[in-house]
């Protein structure tokens, strides 16, 4: 965004974007501007009249009715919100730019910095995860005492030199296995096999068997339920952190093992390293119980109700999706008649337009692509305005139609 850019897009400089703020306020920074006057207001007063100075000495200029009188009567919020908004370049730092040259990326202190706060996709932007022959060195070199998950397991990147083709013998120890198109992958923690297809079924029909999995629902839609023994990796990485949201081997290899994977990881290797790391956790948290007896158990019924499915009443549901949608149109209105004009409720750039630029109501907090309207700030706005009771009703109604109604009727 340089110069040229503010300018078509704002119609005014970066200096008078200052006076810009100074009467639409922004709320995220407790900036409060006039009362009334909005983004749209602000911008056509400053592109006419150059500065929030020229604005004040030119009155009542062109201005009449309510504009007028907001422009009059917010002068002393108008100034010091200029205040708040202007950056004082005067500061006293105790340095100048020049003590300040750009000398490049520590890359042996920035690593394992943004290994630590999980920041993958800068480490990759950066080009962190390249690292030289030293480092891959380093790496390939096992964790003393890391025999498996009993332990704690460890992500041992390092190739063996043949890989076996014949299944391990049944012990009950765990093993990682990956399944793919019937091939399989196996690591004991010492030793990795890679077997032909065709191999998988017989596999997982052994009870003495036990088994490191990624996704042990999705292997029970594939195969069947196993006669086997299961860890999953992801479902236990769930069981953990259900806030996390996502779940993939990159992710957890950050988190848990505080290694970013290389894009030739062996998975089956990674699988084996996070079980340790996981059962471990689990037991420290007191969470074994919760996945042992019910979370685990409940991935092969939950394979079954997804393969079988279930029979609709399609008259029933679509009558049901009328009345939601008929609903929906009340709720619509309710809130079109207290913003005072119709709008997109489901848009969260035209309902943050209208509750914290045009109804004033407070922000808690903003994101980089504008206000947050989630279900969690609308929760803390309740007691400021009753809009906020209608646009939650509305989309709750609007959610059961298209997920219960619309959805599954498609």
């Amino acid at each position: 965004m340089d110069r040229a850019a503010i300018t078509a897009a704002y119609g005014v400089s970066p200096e008078q974007f200052v006076d810009v703020k100074a009467l639409m306020g922004d709320s995220s920074d407790n900036i409060p501007g006039v009362p009334g006057i909005g983004e749209k207001t602000a911008l056509k007063l400053i592109a006419e009249y150059g500065s929030l100075d020229g604005l004040y000495a030119s009155l009542p200029g062109t201005l009449t009715g309510a504009t007028l009188r907001k422009i009059t009567e917010g002068k002393d919020s108008a100034y010091l919100s200029q205040f708040l908004a202007k950056i004082d370049c005067a500061a006293p730092l105790g340095v100048t730019l020049a003590d300040l040259p750009y000398q490049g990326i520590d890359r042996e202190a920035m690593k394992p910095l943004l290994t630590e706060l999980e920041l993958t996709s800068l480490i990759k932007r950066l080009g962190l995860d390249k690292a030289d022959k030293a480092d891959k060195a380093d790496e390939a070199a096992p964790a003393a005492g890391s025999t498996g998950p009993s332990d704690g397991g460890a992500y041992r990147p390092e190739h063996e030199t043949a890989v076996r083709t014949e299944p391990p013998t049944a012990s009950g120890e765990p093993i990682a296995a990956v399944f793919s198109g019937g091939a399989v992958a196996l690591y004991d923690g010492q030793a990795s096999y890679r077997l032909p297809a065709g191999q998988a079924e017989a596999l997982l029909s052994d009870p003495g068997r036990f088994f490191v999995v990624r996704d042990a629902k999705a292997l029970c839609l594939a195969y069947g339920r196993p006669a086997c023994r299961i860890f999953d990796v992801t479902l236990a990485a769930y069981v953990c952190d259900p806030s996390e949201g996502k779940y993939e081997p990159d992710r957890l290899a950050v988190r848990y093992l505080g290694t970013i994977l290389p894009e030739d990881r062996d998975e089956a290797k990674v699988l084996f390293a996070l079980a340790g790391v996981l059962r471990d956790k689990l037991e420290e948290t007191g969470q074994a119980s919760l996945y042992d007896k019910i979370e685990e158990p409940l991935c092969a019924v939950l394979a079954d109700m997804e393969a079988r499915g279930f029979q609709i009443d399609r008259e029933g549901l679509s009558a049901f999706s009328d009345e939601l949608g008929k609903k929906a149109d009340e709720l619509a209105e309710a809130v079109y008649a207290e913003a005072g004009h119709p709008f997109n409720i489901l848009s969260p750039k035209q309902l943050g337009e209208v509750l914290f630029g045009e109804l004033r109501l407070p922000s808690f907090k903003k994101r980089k692509t504008g206000f947050a309207t989630d279900a969690e700030t609308l929760e803390k706005l309740r007691p400021y305005h009753p809009i906020i009771d209608k646009i939650l009703a509305y989309r709750q109604v609007t959610k059961l139609r298209s997920t219960y109604g619309e959805g599954l009727l498609k």
